[in-house]
């Protein structure tokens, strides 16, 4: 499997689900989380590889923008 990456901030909803979905298919070491809020000097990384978005959370699958929350449950349920 390759490396999935979510930019967060901790008290953010879509954060959560995101994370929880994530872990129901990939265990609780299957992704990489980096919070924003904690490493704010990563907000410009997380922008720049998502192509400007300013909201989290963001999904990166290897190295492929998947994008927030939202996009992510859509993959889920299209299988």
């Amino acid at each position: 499997m390759g490396r999935i990456l979510v930019f967060t901030t901790s008290a953010c909803q879509h954060c959560s689900a995101a994370k929880a979905l994530l872990r129901k298919h990939l265990g609780p070491d299957g992704f990489a989380e980096v919070s924003v809020a904690k490493y704010p000097e990563r907000l410009a990384e997380c922008r720049e590889r998502s192509g400007g978005a300013a909201t989290v959370p963001q999904i990166f699958f290897n190295a492929e923008h998947i994008g927030g929350n939202s996009e992510l449950q859509l993959l889920e349920s299209s299988g």
